[in-house]
């Protein structure tokens, strides 16, 4: 399948999976990516994303190495797209 014939719904089920905050940081760069990296215009998106993982973490399930994982992988799925 072509990066252009990816169904929408598969991306969401690919960003589910990678959990809680994955679909929050989707967001956020598909916000900074829109507005030409300029953060300023997101500060509502990166606001979640700082919530999200502050509620992953006091519930214990927030570690460095799971972020790195699902941002790469969000990352490449992004990449695919284009």
């Amino acid at each position: 399948m072509r990066p252009q014939e990816v169904d929408v719904n598969d991306i969401d089920q690919i960003i589910e999976q990678l959990g809680p905050c994955a679909r929050v940081y989707w967001n956020m760069e598909t916000c900074i990516d829109e507005n030409n990296r300029v953060w300023n215009n997101c500060q509502n998106e990166v606001a979640q994303l700082k919530k999200c993982w502050e509620e992953q973490e006091s519930l214990g399930l927030r570690t460095p190495q799971s972020d790195r994982k699902m941002m790469m992988e969000l990352k490449k799925l992004k990449k695919s797209l284009n």
